[in-house]
């Protein structure tokens, strides 16, 4: 319209700058030609010196982009305890898509509203929250005092989320008591590799080997179910972590498919829809993706395999993840 400019330049790299803000001036600078119909020659002017925009005293306003279907907020604070916290959130209008959440951070939580306009005041406090904000539409990003697991329900014309704080979680793992169970073993030999050389049994046991000594030396009492190659039913494997009051249960497991070499990476399954054991398998991609070379495939509920879910997490009564860890078939 008449007091709308909009620029475009088309080009194969995003420019390098600030966000615009009133008051201020940005540059911009290419470092290549852009793939549309231009010589290098004719791009020279771009290459040789920066093109400044001046937004001085321009209040900005978003020209284009998707615009709010509903809004949400303000975000409030419905109740606080030891154990959990409740934020409820108002909605008015219609979203696209259902309500999703995820962690890409073990002390972040991200909440999408599809289309929403999120009302979040930065000056929120409780005892849990550090900081609440929504940058982008449609997204509120929840900074935690510490990681928590999240329970997303509707009521009437209100979304509420209701965090809750890990029994066992104060951020140490000296005085806990962690059982690591290697998947398989005895005549179960789990998946093999396409030369049929190479047995999951024995890799997983090797895995929860170095495990349990990490673990170990960190100061946390190790149990493992299993330090030779034996077979053990499922769900003794689960009673071994109950019996022993086990604070947290990890079962190592190696993937496996049809086609060879089709699929790679790494998997945190957690039981159901448990909160805290989801916590858990969140927390282990976040920090395994850090420093493992294989891609993190996600954070998976147990249920999209099987609709009782794994035996070993189904019987325990701790928190627990199933980590497949990668996959045999795949060199």
């Amino acid at each position: 319209d008449s007091e709308t400019v909009r620029v475009v330049v088309e080009t194969d790299r995003r420019p390098v700058g600030a966000k615009p803000q009133a008051g201020k001036s940005i540059v911009l600078n290419w470092g290549a030609p852009p793939v549309v119909a231009l010589t290098y020659e004719q791009m020279q002017p771009f290459l040789t010196q920066s093109v400044v925009f001046s937004l001085d005293d321009v209040p900005i306003q978003p020209a284009f982009g998707p615009k709010p279907s509903a809004t949400a907020g303000p975000v409030t604070l419905g109740s606080e305890s030891a154990k959990t916290t409740l934020l409820r959130i108002p909605l008015k209008g219609k979203v696209s898509k259902p309500v999703q959440y995820a962690r890409p951070e073990a002390d972040i939580l991200e909440v999408t509203i599809p289309g929403a306009e999120i009302m979040a005041s930065p000056d929120f406090k409780s005892g849990l929250i550090k900081e609440l904000s929504s940058e982008t539409l449609g997204v509120l990003r929840i900074q935690l005092a510490r990681p928590v697991g999240i329970e997303v329900s509707a009521h009437a014309n209100e979304l509420q989320l209701l965090l809750i704080r890990p029994d066992v979680g104060d951020g140490k793992i000296a005085g806990k008591v962690i059982v690591v169970d290697a998947g398989h073993g005895g005549h179960d030999s789990g998946a093999r590799d396409p030369s049929k050389t190479t047995n999951e049994k024995d890799l997983n046991l090797a895995i929860s080997r170095k495990l349990s000594a990490k673990l170990a030396a960190q100061g946390a009492t190790v149990i493992m179910t299993r330090k030779t190659d034996v077979f053990i039913p499922l769900r003794e494997r689960a009673e071994i972590a109950n019996r022993n009051k086990a604070d947290v249960f990890l079962s190592v497991h190696i993937n496996s498919n049809r086609v060879a070499n089709s699929s790679t990476g790494s998997i945190m399954f957690y039981h159901g829809k448990d909160p805290i054991g989801q916590l858990l398998a969140d927390c282990l991609r976040v920090e395994a993706a850090k420093i493992g070379k294989l891609k993190m495939i996600g954070t998976w509920s147990d249920s999209r395999i099987y609709d009782t879910g794994f035996a070993v997490l189904r019987y325990s009564r701790m928190p627990g993840v199933l980590i497949e860890t990668g996959f045999i078939n795949n060199r």
